[in-house]
This record gives structure tokens, C-alpha cells and sequence, in this order.
């Protein structure tokens, strides 16, 4: 039985595949490996790939996904952010006679911003500090069973 080599299946022009896979030690960068290979030989037309880009065919996958989630993130985070600006033109809106009150003893315009500020900045602060408290409780493994202890209304789970 001949090899590769001997029965010229491996000549020139042919499609030919090697894999290789090289073990790095724990305190070696795959990628400076890779850089630094690309830099020493670069016209060697070898395709080196580390294991965070081992499968091309799943990054073509992922990518556009990635692209489709950012766009609902932002899309998101501007519909949040109309409803917190209804929200605090409602807010405002409410407190129209004490305004006027405030006003006709003489406040001065940026004392009455400021005070109306420094509210909706604390309900802000609030509002984040719940955020990322439930965020953190999520993260760190809180099931919403467990979590349910914590919200002030019954929590049903499952089909209603």
C-alpha cells in the first residue's frame, strides 16, 4: 500500500488537509502565539485558528444573531426611555399647582427645577438601585421563587 506521498494524491494543485493541534502552556496567549506566527512566516497560507474561533461556521451563525439583539437592546432601551419621559412629564405635569405656589411666593426658576431635579434623580437612583439588585440576586443564582419573597404582589409562575 502506497502512501499519500506515493501514489501523488498529495501533488501539486491537490486539496490537501492537515490538522494540527498545538498544546500551549497555562501561562501562554494563544493569540500572541498565533500573531507572532503569522509575523515570522506570512506567506506560509496557513490558516491558524485558537479555540475562541474554532468553528468559522458557528461565528457566521452567531454574528448576525448578535447584530438582531443589539437592535432589540436599543430598541429597548428607547421605548424605556419614552415611557420614563411620559412618566416624569406626568410627574410634572401633577404638580402644576404647587409649582404656581412655589412661584407666587417667589421662586426663583432654578430653585424650582433644582427641587423637581433632585426628586426625579433620587426616584432615578432608586429605580438603578433596584435594577441591578435584582440583577445581582439573578446572577448570583436567585431562582424567582426565591426572589418572589421580595416583591410586594404575589408572583405566578407558569401558564395562567
Amino acid at each position: 500500500m502506497g502512501g499519500v506521498g506515493r501514489d501523488r494524491a498529495a501533488a501539486t494543485g491537490a486539496l490537501v488537509t492537515y490538522d494540527y493541534r498545538v498544546k500551549l502552556t497555562r501561562t501562554s496567549d494563544g493569540a500572541a502565539w498565533v500573531a507572532r506566527g503569522a509575523r515570522q512566516f506570512p506567506d506560509a497560507g496557513w490558516q491558524v485558528r485558537t479555540a475562541n474561533e474554532a468553528s468559522p461556521a458557528l461565528q457566521r451563525f452567531i454574528d448576525p444573531h448578535r447584530a438582531v439583539s443589539r437592535l432589540v437592546a436599543i430598541t429597548a432601551l428607547l421605548v424605556g426611555g419614552i415611557g420614563i419621559a411620559s412618566a416624569v412629564s406626568y410627574f410634572i405635569a401633577g404638580k402644576t399647582a404647587t409649582i404656581a405656589t412655589l412661584k407666587s411666593l417667589g421662586a426663583p426658576n432654578h430653585l424650582v427645577f433644582a427641587v423637581y431635579a433632585a426628586q426625579i434623580g433620587m426616584l432615578a437612583l432608586a429605580g438603578v438601585a433596584i435594577g441591578l439588585f435584582a440583577r445581582t440576586r439573578c446572577a448570583a443564582g436567585g431562582s424567582a421563587r426565591s426572589s418572589a419573597k421580595l416583591l410586594p404582589v404575589p408572583l405566578r409562575l407558569g401558564p395562567t
